[in-house]
């Protein structure tokens, strides 16, 4: 098997292999994403899914380029703390919608109705379906921006072209050729030379023998996971 030079990365000196497992694709694409959007130190940014690999290097790049504030969902309650712990300022469960009320997890604050600091300027969106067209709800109008990356649960999140409109917000898709050689290319050097200066934390859930693998899909789908599972031989 070859592989064009290209497509290949010098990994820096100092971080685990495990740690750069982890980080090479899932902080890469985290990174290319801000690359894109470009969110502003008064913006209000979403974050779905926090608390998987690729959420949570958002979360801590979002962080220390000093956004205005993250609001970021999880799976389950357990997970609430570690993205917190992250940087999150605003830790949601990720099934509900955004505009409802819910007892551990208060969503009066993102009020369509209200002002300015009340709506989502950029949010992240991983999971499809209703859990991104629920996001349309709560975007700034005239500037707020949706970036689907991923479809966690399936289901394709439908959007009206007429709402988008009057709404003047956008909704725009991060794949195909361009974006993975941004993310090759670009950005996953730059990540990993973060790794090893210690400015990201490496989201290794754990590190397991390639055998286990079948039950590291079963963890996964249970949503009993944080950050990546590491398999090795």
């Amino acid at each position: 098997m070859t592989v064009a030079a290209a497509a290949l990365t010098v990994v820096p000196e100092g971080p685990a292999s495990t740690d750069v497992a982890a980080t090479a694709a899932s902080g890469a694409t985290a990174l290319a994403l801000l690359r894109w959007t470009e969110p502003g130190p008064g913006d209000t940014v979403l974050v779905q899914n926090a608390a998987g690999a690729v959420g949570g290097y958002l979360v801590q790049l979002l962080r220390r380029r000093g956004v205005g504030r993250i609001v970021a969902t999880v799976g389950s309650p357990a997970k609430r703390q570690r993205v917190l712990d992250l940087g999150a300022d605003t830790v949601l469960d990720h099934d509900e919608p955004l505009g409802a009320a819910s007892t551990h997890n208060p969503t009066e604050d993102l009020d369509p109705s209200g002002g300015r600091d009340d709506t989502i300027d950029v949010a992240y969106c991983c999971l499809g379906g209703p859990a991104t067209e629920s996001v349309l709800d709560v975007l700034t109008p005239g500037t707020g921006r949706i970036v689907q990356y991923g479809n966690g649960n399936g289901r394709p999140a439908r959007f009206d072209a007429q709402t988008l409109f009057y709404r003047g917000v956008t909704v725009r898709g991060a794949g195909g050729p361009d974006w993975y050689r941004e993310v090759l290319h670009v950005a996953r050097p730059q990540v990993l030379d973060m790794l090893a200066a210690g400015a990201v934390r490496p989201l290794v859930d754990s590190v397991r023998p390639l055998a286990e693998a079948a039950a590291a899909h079963r963890d996964i789908d249970a949503r009993r996971t944080a950050g990546r599972i590491v398999l090795v031989p």
